[in-house]
């Protein structure tokens, strides 16, 4: 995994990187440990809490040479003891592929957790994906991506925690119509350069570096479409990612032979969101507490 969190503040998940572990733990016991004469780094699993080794800190212990976290089973003096019943029930042990499709037990509690941040901060959901994308969506394009989460019972895949929610959400939503959305200038070019049909034009009543995509005036009634494909999940080589396709579509083609307009590999930093909305409850609950 690449985040850990703290044991002063279990519930905060940080992104991992050498950096920030040493200024969050200040290389110091009980996060750096000797034991059996090896120097080894321990955090924790900001979802299940148990401890959680770094990999490749100094000696390249795996051949992809990068850093990560992974769960050790067994108690850790001073982080955490180990909790077997909570490694079975953690959403980032063990992580499957959104393409398996697998689902968790309907009472599992994580699918209320899930169900949740999508109906009570939908809107955070959706800022996280569009500022890593380049897209904003129209409204239309929000409700049929809600539609399709609802339509596959996207709450229950096994694959989707709240760290990755975003990735996960706009993942098992159907190629949906471009048209009518906004893009950044890396995506303008394309569609510009590349389109048959589309064309991208500024506005000044929005955000100056977005582009809505409208259509060319006399052009075949093509489609411009975008959809997300190659889900990874988190491995030692590489953070998790999918790939987003912007397509165009003519009347009479499949989807499959649809003219490739722009592509890109997408990482998700599922620490934003996920402690975002944490902090969002927590200062409501505040509010909520004095305000009558």
């Amino acid at each position: 995994m690449n985040i850990f969190s703290l044991i002063t503040d279990p519930d905060n998940a940080v992104y991992l990187t050498l950096d920030k572990f040493y200024k969050k733990t200040h290389r110091h016991y009980p996060y750096i440990q000797k034991v059996n004469g090896e120097t080894k780094a321990y955090a924790l699993c900001p979802r299940c809490h148990n401890p959680v080794l770094l990999v490749n800190r100094i000696n390249n212990q795996t051949e992809s040479k990068t850093l990560y976290a992974k769960h050790v089973k067994h108690d850790v003096m001073g982080i955490a003891s180990y909790s077997q019943q909570g490694y079975d029930d953690c959403s980032l042990a063990n992580p499957t592929n959104l393409d398996a499709k697998i689902k968790r037990d309907i009472n599992n509690k994580s699918n209320n957790e899930i169900k949740d941040a999508v109906k009570n901060y939908f809107d955070l959901l959706i800022y996280s994906i569009e500022s890593h994308i380049g897209i904003n969506f129209s409204d239309s394009v929000l409700a049929q991506m809600l539609e399709d989460f609802n339509a596959c019972d996207g709450h229950q895949y096994r694959a989707i925690n709240l760290y990755n929610l975003p990735l996960s959400f706009v993942y098992i939503a159907n190629a949906q119509d471009l048209y009518g959305c906004r893009v950044n200038g890396k995506i303008k070019e394309n569609i510009d350069k590349n389109s048959e049909s589309f064309i991208t034009s500024g506005t000044e009543l929005y955000d100056k570096s977005l582009y809505y995509v409208n259509r060319k005036k006399g052009s075949p009634y093509n489609k411009i479409l975008f959809y997300f494909s190659n889900h990874t999940i988190s491995t030692e080589n590489d953070d998790e990612s999918v790939m987003l396709y912007i397509v165009e579509k003519k009347q009479d083609q499949t989807i499959d032979s649809a003219k490739i307009l722009y592509k890109e590999k997408i990482y998700f930093d599922g620490t934003y969101f996920f402690n975002t909305m944490k902090k969002r409850a927590r200062l409501n609950d505040l509010a909520k507490s004095i305000i009558q």
